[in-house]
């Protein structure tokens, strides 16, 4: 099961690698590309060929979906049988953020503290990570933001690896009226990078010390328990590999989000884009707020 899991790994980042694989032939080929090319700053090169980038997030999207939908090559069932699944995700949601157990646990659905603590760290990647750009999904965007950021939160990289893939180049701060809304204001919030970490940190805290006194032990029985869920739960697997799609994506809509902003700084573009989870808090808590539309670099 584990060489199954290498393997899945494996054709996941072969689909991916067609990003760096495009963009090296985009360079050999400068005078041929340079219609569909643009130069864009300089932590956001691997983006800067817009033909690559489209058939790289597809091509990776359609992988993605594949393998952990509908093959074989990874622990557990797929959704051809998923019975035992959906009863685990069921279980994970109605204890979503550890109140159920925490207020009442006499009567909440007993799942292992260590997967509760990776299903809503992975939840919580993903929300921070679409709400945190928000404003990308302006008027000027065909795929609004909003809807896909609901939408993450229950289906992870089903739609935030399709959101890039929909997605246009959008350099242009929302409108007035697009900034004043509530969702607008969280996202825009030094409370949001705040949340990012204390949320980490709870869910740590919680696999390592929920459901004290009980059957799941210590940290070493805790953390042997957890790669043993790995190597053979289908949701469990599914979330590692989440995770790391997001660690790897995330500095996608930073540049962006820069000119957005008239934000140049080059230590915080490269520490978004590859420090996993944090480096995006980092992001969040240091950039300027958005711009008016006039004043857009």
């Amino acid at each position: 099961e584990a060489n199954c899991l290498c393997v899945a790994m494996g054709a996941l980042a072969f689909g991916l690698a067609g990003t760096s694989v495009l963009r090296a032939q985009g360079k050999n080929r400068a005078a041929l590309l340079r219609g569909r090319c643009s130069q864009g700053p300089p932590a956001g090169a691997r983006w800067e060929c817009k033909a690559g980038r489209k058939v790289a997030l597809w091509t990776g999207w359609a992988t993605y979906v594949g393998i952990a939908f509908f093959s074989d090559w990874v622990p557990g069932d797929s959704v051809f049988n998923p019975g035992p699944a959906l009863r685990t995700a069921f279980d994970m949601s109605v204890n979503f953020w550890f109140i159920m157990p925490t207020l009442f646990p006499k009567i909440a659905p007993v799942v292992n503290p260590t997967l509760e603590g990776l299903f809503n760290f992975t939840v919580i990647y993903g929300s921070c990570l679409m709400l945190g750009f928000l404003s990308d999904g302006g008027s000027r965007q065909k795929p609004k933001a909003a809807p896909f950021t609901v939408a993450v939160a229950f289906l992870t990289n089903v739609f935030y690896m399709l959101y890039l893939a929909l997605r246009v180049q959008n350099r242009s701060p929302p409108t007035k009226e697009e900034r004043d809304t509530t969702l607008m204001r969280v996202a825009e919030s030094k409370y949001l990078p705040i949340a990012m970490v204390a949320s980490a940190a709870i869910c740590l805290l919680w696999s390592a010390f929920g459901r004290p006194g009980g059957e799941f032990g210590g940290l070493a029985q805790r953390w042997e328990a957890l790669v043993t869920i790995v190597n053979e739960d289908r949701l469990a697997v599914t979330f590692v590999i989440d995770c790391a799609l997001y660690a790897l994506l995330q500095g996608a809509l930073v540049a962006d989000d820069m000119a957005r902003r008239g934000f140049n700084d080059k230590v915080a573009q490269v520490v978004a884009a590859v420090v996993p989870y944090f480096g995006l808090a980092y992001y969040f808590w240091v950039r300027p707020p958005l711009r008016e539309p006039e004043e857009t670099l």
